[in-house]
């Protein structure tokens, strides 16, 4: 999951909670106040029963249960939808009993994601596109966190204001513990990628003149020698300034008891 601050007052996006069967993961997109309301709702409900280990379709029935009477009765009942008091949620769900799951609510109703990629907020189209080609359901954490960082990225460029503060990436990783890496690392990678970005829209627009060869093959071995020694300038530093990273560019577990 994926988050970031509001621009202005910098609220935070994203919730984790921990509880005696499992921990949930939340991000939010629209109204920060009803939604993190919902989302406390929710918590306390999983708190709630300690009657039993859950398996995390009970976990999740339990949120969304939740989230839909909280809907109801704030937006859908109050003729709200659509309007900037409106909101949706995506949440991760791991069980002790059955593992992790990913879901996504869409008004008062919630579903678990198919392909395990889900996206919310201003954003969400750019996303999306950027996303779909590079989303493989077997892919590191790294790589993750990766695709993610360059999406964000671009967002901030194609969108100005719709970011605000320093994004935040948050892993659920199976054994439980959830681990956010800091802003230092993925800075790094928007550079780099905005340059890379930059190059390919230049090759593109040789590749569209079929009428000059010359211009596109000179280009294309230009493209090609230059961003392989982009690339290199940028493993090495990875390489060399990685140890000396502030704190927040590190994998930090955070313990939510």
């Amino acid at each position: 999951l994926v988050t970031t601050q509001t621009v202005g007052s910098y609220q935070s996006k994203i919730q984790a909670y921990r509880f005696h069967d499992g921990c949930a993961v939340f991000a939010l997109a629209g109204n920060v106040g009803l939604a993190e309301a919902a989302i406390q709702h929710s918590e306390d409900a999983l708190k709630g029963s300690r009657n039993k280990q859950r398996t995390k379709g009970e976990l999740a029935a339990v949120v969304g249960g939740v989230l839909a009477r909280e809907y109801k009765t704030h937006i859908s009942s109050a003729g709200l939808l659509g309007t900037n008091c409106d909101y949706n949620v995506i949440f991760a769900i791991r069980s002790n009993v059955d593992g992790i799951e990913l879901y996504s609510t869409q008004t008062s109703a919630f579903t678990r994601s198919k392909t395990g990629l889900e996206c919310a907020g201003a954003g969400y189209d750019v996303a999306q596109f950027l996303l779909r080609w590079a989303h493989k359901s077997d892919a590191s954490c790294e790589k993750v966190w990766n695709d993610a960082a360059y999406t964000i990225g671009v967002i901030k460029r194609l969108m100005p204001g719709c970011i605000g503060g320093e994004p935040i990436f948050l892993n659920l990783p199976k054994d439980g513990e959830i681990e956010v890496s800091g802003y230092a690392h993925a800075k790094h990678l928007e550079t780099y990628t905005a340059v890379y970005d930059m190059w390919s829209r230049t090759l593109l627009s040789a590749f569209m003149d079929l009428e000059d060869d010359e211009v596109f093959t000179r280009q294309l071995g230009e493209f090609a020698e230059g961003i392989a020694s982009y690339r290199k300038q940028w493993q090495d530093k990875e390489s060399s300034g990685w140890s000396n990273a502030p704190p927040e560019a590190a994998g930090i577990v955070i313990d939510l008891n």
